[in-house]
């Protein structure tokens, strides 16, 4: 994530915000190391690290070599190797002018999910806002940290035999997309990720939302449609299992903390029972509020059950739709915030939205072993002509 700061920017109050949140928050600097055996990761919580972020000055540059060197610090935020011996985070703090200044940040993606950054956000607000005015802290202290609801999920599963049975069920029979690939897959995923950005015009973005209301469907549910529609006429094929990511953060006190809560949830769906989109859109619509019915099901116990453990071995399609980002409002200051995709996954292909107010920002990430780029560009401009026939259409 950047943070793009236009103004008089407190450079005390920010380094002790981010501080703070990183006092707050234990899963920001908690590290994996081996037991004295050396049989099993322990895992540690560390003290907030005395060296917070790195500082640059760019301030002298020529405008087309510093807007290289930030395309550079950006690449090497995301793509840097994490070593779970260390603090699962990063900061670099770039100085482009007296009133302009970028904050790059990072953490391990097994660390944090994309409503941890919100919360993070929501937290640095209202810490500079308190720290720049002399007032102490706002935040109430946290009643659970990461580390105590990751012990709940490992306690009895006995209760999940519903929900198992479920998926078991549901997915019997079913196969993964039977993607076009440019390479054939050979040996394990490197993780190396190819990455379109396009931005849907908000005139588009409107008429679907439109659709929606009428049809009493939510937008997430509208691009899941078209993405199935638009894999069903890539692959060829009528029936094909999708994953959806769902944020798992049911109980009110996981809303304010930081971790990695996201599942996914296997969605099943079959294009030639239906006629047009809006039946297409009906099957979705069901399928989605059918899994996350039975979303408490970690992707371990998928794995080691005897029936689900397939799945893990079927092209990984994923949709997943970001909540849009509240804006940050701190004092005498103008604050942008740019997403930016994982750097690397072990996904085959990946569906990414997240609404802004001049329309909706869509990446495709894919992995670069078995796609070229500009299979996923020809992709992305597909599912733009899609997005405006269905419109039309409907």
């Amino acid at each position: 994530m950047t943070l793009k700061f236009g103004g008089r920017l407190e450079l005390k109050s920010l380094e002790r915000a981010i501080r703070e949140i990183l006092r707050r928050q234990e899963s920001l600097r908690t590290v994996l190391t081996l037991n004295a055996s050396k049989s099993a990761a322990v895992q540690t919580v560390t003290e907030v690290p005395e060296q917070l972020w790195e500082v640059q000055d760019l301030h002298a540059l020529p405008g087309a070599e510093r807007d290289s060197e930030l395309e550079r610090i950006q690449r090497d935020m995301m793509e840097r190797p994490w070593e779970l011996t260390q603090v699962p985070f990063r900061a670099k703090l770039v100085k482009l002018g007296p009133q302009s200044h970028n904050l790059y940040l990072a953490a391990h993606p097994l660390l944090l999910d994309d409503q941890s950054w919100q919360i993070f956000c929501q937290e640095l607000e209202a810490l500079y806002n308190a720290y720049v005015t002399g007032k102490p802290s706002p935040l109430p202290e946290l009643t659970i940290q990461f580390r105590d609801f990751a012990a709940l999920d490992r306690r009895s599963t006995a209760w999940l035999a519903p929900q198992l049975a479920y998926w078991r069920k549901r997915t019997e029979g079913a196969s993964g997309p039977n993607l076009p690939l440019d390479r054939p897959r050979v040996g394990a995923k490197s993780g190396r990720l190819v990455v379109t950005k396009q931005l849907i015009p908000i005139e588009l973005v409107r008429a679907m939302e439109r659709i929606c209301r009428e049809r009493s469907v939510t937008l997430p549910t509208f691009l899941l449609a078209t993405f199935n529609l638009l894999l069903s006429r890539w692959c060829g094929q009528n029936q094909m299992l999708l994953w959806i990511v769902d944020a798992h953060r049911q109980h009110r006190e996981l809303t304010k903390v930081i971790g990695n809560f996201l599942t996914f949830q296997p969605i099943v769906t079959d294009s030639s029972c239906t006629k047009t989109f809006a039946e297409l859109l009906t099957q979705v619509q069901q399928a989605s509020t059918e899994a996350r019915a039975n979303s408490d099901v970690p992707g371990l116990l998928f794995m080691q059950d005897p029936v689900l453990s397939r799945l893990v071995y079927l092209p990984m399609v994923v949709f997943n739709y970001l909540v849009p980002p509240p804006a940050l409002a701190l004092a005498d200051l103008s604050a942008e915030k740019e997403t930016h995709p994982e750097a690397t996954a072990l996904h085959d292909l990946l569906f990414l939205y997240e609404k802004h107010a001049d329309g909706m920002i869509h990446w495709i990430s894919a992995s670069e072993d078995t796609f070229e780029r500009r299979t996923v560009e020809a992709l992305a401009a597909a599912y733009y002509e899609l997005l405006r026939e269905v419109v039309t259409s409907l």
